[in-house]
């Protein structure tokens, strides 16, 4: 039986290069580096729009305690603590919640009329409307009452500073 040079390169294993490693690595890094700033922003998008959200499901639930048990609810929002606060007409408190130190996001301001409280009748109506604004990095999302029905909202799009 004869042995055949070219049969044993046909079989044989190349592994990579050094060159070829050092190209993909390099891919690899550069990649890395234009992904990771707009993880980034994504991330505090999403941190000012959770933090919205789960203000106005707050909010929708004092006024829902106030609607079936026809009584005022008052809500406390301060932005110095990142806090909201919801207590009953006997000072009761229904629910509370604070921003911790690993939340990115920050309860910016806060008006309701002229000043920080809301109040919402037995019918749930707000007797001073206002808003609350949340900020996270760059992105604001804004949750709204309204002074008619009490409804609550949440801006469609986060807006940024120039």
């Amino acid at each position: 039986m004869r042995h055949d040079p070219r049969a044993s390169r046909r079989c044989t294993r190349r592994a990579f290069s050094l060159v070829e490693l050092l190209i993909v690595i390099t891919i690899l890094g550069t990649v890395t580096a234009i992904a990771m700033p707009r993880f980034a922003e994504a991330k505090l998008r999403y941190q000012s729009q959770l933090t919205a959200r789960r203000l106005a499901g707050e909010l929708e639930r004092a006024r829902a305690h106030a609607r079936a048990n026809s009584m005022p609810v008052t809500v406390l929002v301060a932005a110095s603590s990142n806090t909201c606060i919801i207590k009953d007409q006997s000072n009761t408190t229904l629910s509370s919640f604070t921003l911790g130190r690993d939340h990115e996001a920050t309860i910016e301001s806060a008006v309701f009329g002229n000043g920080s409280t809301l109040q919402f009748d037995g019918f749930g109506k707000p007797l001073r409307p206002g808003t609350v604004t949340v900020r996270a990095g760059r992105w604001y999302s804004t949750v709204s009452v309204a002074a008619d029905t009490g409804v609550v909202s949440i801006s469609k799009t986060p807006s940024t500073l120039p």
